[in-house]
Formats: structure tokens, sequence, C-alpha cells
């Protein structure tokens, strides 16, 4: 990996590469970004959505896994491995897939959660309290078109500190009929492994 970024470099310029997360820590860099672009008088909206851990990215459109909803990535709060990444159209599509995908989830799976277009239009009371369980204080009051990240746990004691919302609000509203980027950014420690 270091000699990779090694090569990004210019010849002539050294440049020392460092992890600077302690082993244990796994950084979060989250963002989310809905730019909305005239051309030739039409309006395209861009699947620009990213969720990375570290330097591992888990969702986004180059990896053609980001779709209209909530996307979604599970990863295990131990190891910091990837399990599985999924998107739930919550406009069209059915809440259940997303309850199913939730429902079985294991003590200390961390869930990383990105909108894109409409996250609450198909989020029923259950699935609120889902993500209320995981650690969301902002899902109660999610609506139609807001951005929203965020990063829970199962078995999570508090309140989640990774969380934001930007609200859907025709006056304030960046890209015509979505509001502005959102983008969040923090370390999560990993969790010990149980003793047998």
């Amino acid at each position: 990996m270091m000699n990779l970024l090694q090569n990004l470099v210019p010849d002539g310029i050294n440049v020392d590469f460092q992890l600077p997360v302690p082993p244990n820590i796994w950084l979060s860099v989250w963002s989310l970004v809905l730019p909305t672009s005239l051309a030739l008088k039409s309006v395209w909206r861009i699947r620009c959505l990213q969720v990375c851990l570290g330097i591992y990215m888990l969702v986004s459109s180059v990896k053609n896994n980001v779709g209209r909803g909530l996307n979604i990535a599970l990863v295990n709060g131990v190891t910091g491995e990837l399990l599985e990444a999924k998107s739930f159209d919550m406009w069209a599509g059915d809440v259940s897939d997303l309850l199913k995908f939730l429902r079985p989830l294991h003590e200390g799976t961390l869930v990383f959660v990105a909108s894109f277009d409409d996250p609450a239009t198909k989020l029923n009371d259950e699935a609120r309290r889902m993500f209320e369980e995981l650690g969301s204080t902002i899902v109660k009051e999610l609506a139609f078109r807001d951005s929203w990240v965020f990063v829970g746990a199962k078995g999570i004691e508090n309140k989640s500190p990774f969380e934001q919302r930007m609200k859907n609000s025709k006056s304030n509203n960046k890209y015509e009929g979505w509001p502005e980027s959102l983008e969040m950014d923090g370390c999560i420690p990993l969790r010990p492994p149980l003793e047998a």
C-alpha cells in the first residue's frame, strides 16, 4: 500500500507515509455529496456518495453499490471487516427488506448509513425504532429528501456522536429540490474481542 501511495508523489520528492491511527482505532470518513448540474437545460443528479473506513471504501459510485434511499454498510466492531453493504429504496422500495437486513445484527456490529435522494418516505415506526436502538436521535424526525449520515452500533448504550441531518427546505435547499451535502468524520474505537 505504501508503495502505491509513493507512486502518486512526483519524482524528486520524498514523503514518509505513516498511518497516523493507532491499530485499535479505525478512522471513518463519511461524505455525502448530492450536486445538481444543469446541462442542455436538463437537471442531472450525480451519485457522489462515499462511505470510507480508514483507507477502505465501503460504499461509493465507483464500487457501484450506491442506490436511492438508505445506503448501509455493516462492519464487524472487533475486526473492522466489512460484513455487507446494501442500499434500500425508501421512495419506491419495500421497507420490509430494510427490516430483514437490520433484525439479525449481532452485538457490536457497526452500522454506517448515508442517505441519497429520499431516506424517509417508506420508513415506518419499526424501522425508526431500530435505528434509535442503534443510537440515532434524528431518525424519528427524518423526512422526505432530508440528507442524513449516521454511524451506530448494535447494543450501544447511549446516543451515537456520529449523526448529522440537513433538513429538506424549499427556501433553504442548496440544490433546487435537495438540501446541502453532509460530511462527517471521526474515530471509532474497535471493541475488544469477547472472552471465551
